[in-house]
């Protein structure tokens, strides 16, 4: 080799050590520069920007992540108050729909290996996805919405982490670590084929994770279903292993489902749909997006099916962030707190066929009410709901500022106020949404629950051997009754609450499938006087069973409430202008959408034992001490006791001829200045029994 290069000149000599120097250089050049990064890596101090934790995204080349498709290498460094936690060769792309378009993009972000990334409760995965909720002000509508999922007890309620984010030592606001959907213990934990199927002996059944979808992704898995027409996507499982057999199992299973949910019998809990759905699943999703007003509610829908059973289970919720009241495409100019979601428009491009079928049957509409009532009664979820937004705003509180303040000032510079999808509501203070939403979920879940009372199926059904106390809805002080309860005619009127009345009592009487009220102190029957004017008199009168203004339908409206709705006149019986107090008329409107919302149009009736009202009413007169006085001065005949509204009793005055010559309540005073000097006697029945006494007027 030596001589070899001695037979070189100086001039080839020089160009051959030149070339071998470049090559030696850019060798060392790159061991160099990934030491060098290597060593950053390790010896950077990171810092944990606010109170929440943050993360630290280093792409290898030092470029934007400005793909869905295709991944790029990157360094994860996740800092917190206990410490710092790094990870090398992690790939990460973009991800989303719409969302992918915001400036504030988010991504999806796949490990080397399995990681704990959000600790021991929850998954142990490869897959995390990095919310930017870049289209909605608040931050946190996705995760409260998967709050209101676990209450709803959903089986796999994705996770909700915040983090201050940096790419590339550039701070981008305010991010939200989540779950990927997938087939995966502490996510969607069911069974997951083995990966090809290769013998006609292995079980198909299960598990199965699949999404009606409004999108068609090349190079994924889809089918149509076979009723419906939805376009299914199959997740798992996955495009690249599952073979025909799978495919076609799953779509006969769904397409059992549909022609059970389409077919005469759907209402059948064994032979109709409900045979092949886990109802908790199917509410539970329901009752979330309602709760939260998703206007994507049908847009995308997960479901899977568990290996050996025979049950649909849907879930779990995503995409929230046109929640909450914030999407100016549905309702009234984007307010949707009085829109029902299930009855909303939604276009072909939604598949919300299934629900449109589900919310006609009578269980369902039971059941969606009584799930939502529980959760909501007394307050219960507008406390919860409330208490986790304050608790999210105070917890990153410092992290939201950051978000929107000015680069100059170390945010990341996002606009508070500026429209960046389709907002609803655009305020100057980040207080102003907060207190929005908090507005927003009261009157939102107040609503639902009149929605779904209004809806609930039921019918009354009379009680035997009772008489009713028909109390107002609002106020249950007062009772329907008669302003006389002596007269042989007399108006309707609310009445203040007394045990002892028996003109607050009535028996109901079935006639021709309808009902006749009778007042159990008078007899007489409620009537409405069919005049044509606005209103109407509802008034008692001496009882004809063929007179259709004696019949009432008892419609329900509320869970336990009622309109008493006249045969002849189609008029509902109205306390008038829903004023509570002793006397108040009761008059007759006609029906019409004001029955479902006029609480003066709404009534309990409360069923008593007759035997227990004739032995308890009779045993508490016996108990009350009256006299009868009689004034000479004042010429005033009445009745005494510690309370005389006790006294409904009746008394008659007969001359000592047996005329009879004046009447008059218990509770009243009689003017005996009108009759004749003379001796006269008083009648009267009380506690069952018949008295009488003399008095001599001179």
């Amino acid at each position: 080799m030596k001589n070899v290069l001695l037979s070189f000149s100086t001039s080839q000599r020089r160009m051959c050590r030149l070339r071998f120097g470049i090559l030696t250089a850019f060798l060392l050049m790159l061991l160099g520069a990934s030491n060098l990064r290597a060593s950053i890596f390790n010896q950077i101090n990171y810092k944990q920007l606010t109170n929440i934790q943050t993360l630290y995204i280093e792409t290898f080349d030092n470029h934007s992540i400005t793909s869905k498709e295709e991944y790029k290498l990157c360094r994860i460094i996740l800092v917190s108050d206990t410490g710092t936690v790094k990870f090398d060769s992690v790939s990460i792309r973009g991800r989303g729909n719409a969302s992918w378009g915001f400036a504030k993009k988010p991504y999806r972000v796949k490990f080397p290996k399995k990681v704990r990334l959000l600790g021991n409760r929850y998954a142990n995965a490869r897959n995390w996805t990095l919310l930017s909720n870049g289209g909605e002000k608040l931050l946190f509508r996705n995760g409260l919405a998967n709050y209101v999922s676990s209450l709803l007890g959903m089986p796999f309620s994705p996770a909700a982490r915040f983090v201050d984010l940096y790419i590339n030592g550039v701070y981008k606001g305010n991010y939200q670590i989540s779950d990927h959907v997938q087939v995966h213990k502490k996510r969607v934990d069911i069974y997951e084929q083995e990966e090809p199927v290769t013998s006609l002996a292995t079980d198909i059944s299960g598990g199965y994770l699949c999404e009606v979808d409004g999108y068609r992704d090349a190079g994924e898995t889809y089918f149509s279903s076979p009723v419906y027409g939805n376009n299914i996507r199959v997740h798992s499982p996955k495009s690249d292993v599952i073979n025909d057999r799978q495919l076609n199992y799953i779509r006969l299973f769904v397409g059992k489902f549909e022609e059970a949910l389409s077919g005469s019998n759907y209402t059948s809990p064994t032979k109709g749909y409900r045979a092949y759905i886990d109802s908790t699943t199917f509410l539970g999703w329901y009752l979330t997006n309602e709760i939260c007003a998703n206007t994507d509610i049908f847009y995308s829908i997960y479901f899977y099916k568990q290996r050996r059973e025979s049950k649909l289970y849907l879930g779990p919720v995503w995409d929230f962030d046109l929640a909450f009241n914030d999407d100016t495409r549905r309702g009234n100019n984007g307010d949707v707190t009085n829109f029902l979601m299930a009855d909303i428009e939604f276009g072909s491009a939604y598949f919300k066929n299934w629900f449109d079928r589900m919310k006609t049957d009578e269980w369902w509409k039971k059941a969606q009410y009584n799930t939502f009532h529980s959760l909501y009664e007394g307050g219960k979820l507008d406390r919860l709901m409330i208490g986790y937004a304050d608790s999210i705003v105070q917890e990153m509180r410092p992290s939201i500022d950051l978000n929107y303040a000015s680069t100059s000032r170390g945010g990341a510079g996002w606009s508070i106020s500026a429209q960046t999808h389709l907002e609803v509501h655009l305020y100057g203070t980040y207080d102003e949404y907060v207190r929005d939403l908090k507005q927003f979920i009261v009157a939102r879940n107040a609503y639902i629950d009149r929605q779904f009372a209004n809806r609930f199926p039921r019918v009354f059904e009379l009680a035997s051997n009772c008489y009713y106390r028909i109390y107002s809805k609002d106020n249950p002080a007062y009772l329907l009754g008669p302003v006389d309860s002596t007269a042989n005619s007399t108006n309707a009127c609310l009445q203040g609450n007394q045990y002892s009345q028996l003109s607050q009592l009535w028996d109901l009487r079935p006639v021709g499938g309808h009902y006749m009220l009778l007042n159990v102190r008078t007899g007489l029957a409620l009537t409405d006087e069919g005049a044509t004017s606005t209103r109407t008199n509802i008034l008692l009168l001496p009882p004809d069973s063929t007179n259709p203004k004696q019949l009432w339908d008892i419609i329900p409206q509320q869970v336990e409430f009622f309109n008493l709705k006249n045969v002849a006149t189609n008029n509902v019986a109205t306390n008038y202008n829903s004023i509570y107090e002793e006397g108040n008329p009761i008059y007759g409107y006609r029906s019409g959408p004001l029955d479902e919302t006029n609480s003066g149009r709404m009534w309990s009736l409360r069923p008593t034992l007759k035997s227990l009202i004739n032995t308890s009413v009779n045993n508490f007169e016996a108990d009350i001490e009256y006299t009868l006085t009689y004034s000479r001065s004042s010429q005033k005949l009445h009745f005494n006791a510690y309370d005389v509204r006790e006294l409904v009793f009746k008394a008659q005055i007969y001359n000592l001829d047996g005329r009879l010559v004046g009447t008059f309540r218990g509770d009243e005073e009689f003017d005996a200045s009108c009759l004749p000097d003379g001796t006269y006697i008083i009648s009267w029945q009380f506690a069952g029994k018949p008295h009488s006494a003399k008095f001599l007027k001179n």
